[in-house]
């Protein structure tokens, strides 16, 4: 879930995060605004990872979804950006992104596992600079693949279901 104030008005172009999106599932995108009705809505601009190829860009309507396969996440890159006037009314944006997970992770003894039974570890400093070095191959290359990781930079995976 992602909230954007007018004060946000750009982000870096960028793949969503495959490691662990289920082969031929696609990514969703839902959005909502405080005020529906005004305008401009913010919009999603996609761009081919490799040179030439004209960008292309959606509007993020009210109660709108778009989606795009993880095949197209893999050749293109997407930002969110909000080409307004600075002076327009505040308008904050919410974004709700859908994914399907092709890791299902176990819970027990507080810990959790891969499932190979392998324990899934918070990154340390060494790994955390290594991950995000995989993520920059990731943003550049269209037949980038993951390697096994044992570890991860968000604490949030290593919380148990509730």
């Amino acid at each position: 879930i992602e909230r954007y104030t007018n004060a946000y008005r750009t982000m870096g172009g960028h793949s969503d995060q495959a490691l662990d999106l289920a082969d031929g599932s696609f990514v969703a995108v839902f959005s909502c605004y405080r005020d529906p009705d005004a305008a401009p809505p913010r919009k999603l601009v996609f761009a081919s990872k490799e040179s030439g190829g004209d960008p292309f860009e959606i509007p993020l309507v009210q109660n709108s979804v778009v989606t795009f396969s993880v095949a197209s996440n893999r050749r293109l890159k997407h930002r969110i950006v909000l080409d307004a006037p600075a002076q327009i009314a505040e308008n904050p944006w919410l974004g709700v992104t859908f994914r399907t997970s092709k890791t299902l992770l176990r819970f027990g003894d507080g810990h959790a596992r891969l499932p190979e039974g392998d324990l899934l570890a918070p990154a340390d400093e060494e790994q955390a600079r290594e991950f995000y070095r995989l993520r920059r191959r990731e943003n550049d290359e269209t037949d980038f693949v993951y390697p096994p990781l044992t570890y991860t930079v968000s604490e949030s995976d290593l919380m148990p279901p509730v």
